[in-house]
């Protein structure tokens, strides 16, 4: 192991000080170095990304090259003088572990005071790794630890159901009433999984693995959107689920049709309804999700699904018309 002694780096002064520069002097901003086992001993902020998907990532780029940014760190310092880290988490968890590359012996932090922990995390947001430009599912791994989540469904786990969570959320009414979002995009990521938290904990309990087809983003939003309407403990609904998961498939013939689960197993294999796959833009993942949602919604009421009829285009009336059910799921279920 290779210990390298962190130098501090200077920086040329600036031309013009512009006017909303952020004056360190006042601030009580300072720079200190401390040793790695003091830094160590930091805790990380609550809101913190789950280091340990991301620690080999971290560990190969950390034996790549060492870079002078590699031997410095942030926190903040509450009023009564403890601290939280809010950049160096992954670094400080990897040089713990039995690791064979480059570990500096002291680490230069950047101290940044704060008067509580909102404005901790609103620091946490804005500071720019020199690890890696957060990800979305980074932040959702945050959002996890911050609400006390675990996780053993490796898709939920790592975070990777971004598109689920803000497709899932989006026009939901407490999307509607506090944040207005205009799409999917904006939905607000923290609200999204602290309203479907126990929807996800009741998908994770049913132990999908990744090589399961019919575990894909349209079909875990349709589940969360339903786990949210009829119940995160709903029997029939978890053990539709279980169905999914096993791949456990029901009588099927043209005259009486199948039923909703087994209809989703099929078109996740035989893409009968999307034949070019499932594809998760903008477009295709909401005709997707309507899809879904009618195969769910079919079993949940034990009847079979006869033939799909796809919904009508927006402004559409007349006889045998229909609504798309994702666009009007939370209108009829709220």
């Amino acid at each position: 192991m290779q210990t390298l002694n962190a130098q501090l780096l200077s920086f040329p002064p600036m031309a013009q000080k512009p006017d909303n520069f952020f004056d360190n002097e006042n601030s009580g901003i300072r720079l200190e170095t401390v040793t790695l086992e003091e830094f160590s001993e930091y805790r990380a902020i609550s809101c913190q990304r789950d280091v340990e998907l991301r620690a080999n990532r971290v560990k190969k780029m950390l034996k790549k090259k060492w870079l002078q940014t590699h031997g410095m760190g942030d926190v903040v310092e509450y009023p009564d003088g403890s601290r939280d880290r809010i950049n160096g988490n992954t670094r400080v968890y990897v040089w713990n572990q039995p690791y064979d590359g480059p570990v500096p012996s002291h680490i230069n932090v950047t101290v940044y005071p704060v008067k509580n922990e909102e404005e901790a995390k609103a620091l946490y947001y804005t500071i720019d790794s020199s690890d890696a430009v957060e990800k979305s599912r980074d932040k959702i791994t945050g959002f996890y630890r911050q609400l006390g989540l675990q996780f053993n469904t490796r898709k939920i786990a790592a975070g990777n159901i971004v598109k689920c969570l803000e497709y899932a959320a989006w026009n939901t009414t407490s999307q509607r009433d506090v944040h207005g979002a205009k799409s999917p995009t904006q939905v607000d990521a923290r609200d999204a999984v602290e309203y479907f938290q126990d929807e996800l904990v009741a998908l994770d309990s049913i132990g999908f693995k990744g090589s399961n087809k019919s575990f894909n983003t349209s079909v875990i939003t349709a589940f969360l959107m339903s786990l949210k309407t009829f119940g995160a403990s709903n029997e029939r609904l978890l053990s539709g689920l279980m169905k999914l998961k096993n791949q456990e498939r029901g009588p099927s013939s043209p005259k009486t049709g199948t039923d909703g689960i087994t209809k989703i197993i099929e078109e996740c294999i035989e893409k009968k309804q999307f034949s070019e796959g499932l594809k998760t833009d903008a477009i295709a993942l909401p005709r997707q999700l309507d899809f879904f949602l009618y195969c769910i919604t079919k079993f949940m009421e034990g009847e079979n699904v006869k033939q799909y009829r796809r919904p009508s285009s927006a402004g559409s009336t007349g006889k045998g018309r229909r609504a798309s059910l994702y666009t009007t799921w939370w209108d009829d279920n709220e």
